[in-house]
């Protein structure tokens, strides 16, 4: 089985990151390595992970980079030919390695997990059920919604390091999931729940100054295009009424934002029947505007 390292970024985590790492040790192979960065924090987060005893545990301590900047520092520490994100704040599921690794041996470069959600408190939360996406779908989902969660993540690390690693977006993961599959490497997501993932109030992604900066973000909408035109052969007119629905505002039913949904149908007709659906059911989901009137 292939080395890999799990890089885990951690920034006032001190009530978490022990938790993290020792549920990411269980499923970790014996030639596994966990790096840790600690991103500047003034609480007990470096001496939470010190505790933890293990040759595979190697920590990293520096000034605040924030999101992209620390996974950066990270991706430049990893000497294994696999990688893999965790965050400080989740639990690895205990087969989660074994399962993705066999993935990433079957022609995937990029392999994704789905998430059981949980509470602060570590109580289970509404579990949604666990769908998986395959490499020929994969860039419609992602030009739909960011449809794959970046803790779960496990990659070679040749495919992360030939598109120059995370940028400095607001979105820094589906920025990197855009040029990942717009440069026509292999992306999947398993259907099998990898980690649990902690959910509560005041998260980064769901806030509304972030989704206000990921709207004038110039990186996302140059990586958005360059799939567009690989996937749906046209620069995406439609960008603004998209990231409207993104955003849950009510976006309007252009012209534009029509022709992309029928494009996307066209593309999704060479699917299998379920793979289809489920693409179909995700898009009018995520952007009312184009169910049928």
């Amino acid at each position: 089985m292939p080395a890999i390292t799990v890089i885990m970024p951690a920034y006032r985590a001190e009530r978490t990151v022990e938790w993290a790492i020792r549920s990411t040790l269980k499923a970790l192979p014996d030639d596994g390595r966990i790096l840790i960065r600690d991103d500047g924090s003034d609480d007990g987060t470096a001496a939470a992970v010190l505790r933890i005893r293990d040759v595979r545990v190697r920590l990293l301590q520096g000034e605040n980079l924030g999101v992209a900047g620390g996974l950066q520092a990270l991706l430049a520490e990893v000497e294994t030919p696999l990688v893999a994100r965790m965050d400080a704040d989740d639990l690895c599921l205990p087969y989660r390695f074994k399962v993705q690794l066999a993935r990433l041996s079957r022609g995937a470069d990029v392999v994704f997990g789905t998430v059981v959600p949980m509470t602060d408190q570590r109580a289970v939360a509404s579990v949604p059920m666990p769908v998986g996406i395959g490499v020929r779908e994969m860039p419609m989902h992602l030009l739909i919604a960011n449809s794959v969660p970046h803790a779960t993540l496990a990659a070679r690390i040749s495919a992360l390091a030939a598109l120059g690693g995370y940028r400095d977006s607001p979105a820094e993961d589906y920025d990197l999931w855009l040029r990942l599959t717009a440069a026509q490497v292999p992306v999947a997501r398993h259907w099998l729940p990898v980690i649990r993932q902690r959910q509560h109030e005041g998260q980064l992604s769901t806030g509304d100054a972030w989704k206000q900066k990921l709207r004038a973000d110039p990186l996302i909408r140059e990586s958005y295009a360059a799939l567009c035109l690989r996937v749906l052969g046209m620069p995406p007119a439609w960008m603004d009424p998209l990231m409207s629905a993104w955003l849950k505002e009510s976006p309007v039913r252009t012209p534009a934002l029509i022709d992309f949904g029928e494009r996307i149908q066209e593309r999704a007709a060479e699917l299998p029947y379920a793979r289809r659906e489920f693409l179909l059911r995700k898009m009018v989901q995520e952007i009312p505007a184009l169910r049928n009137p």
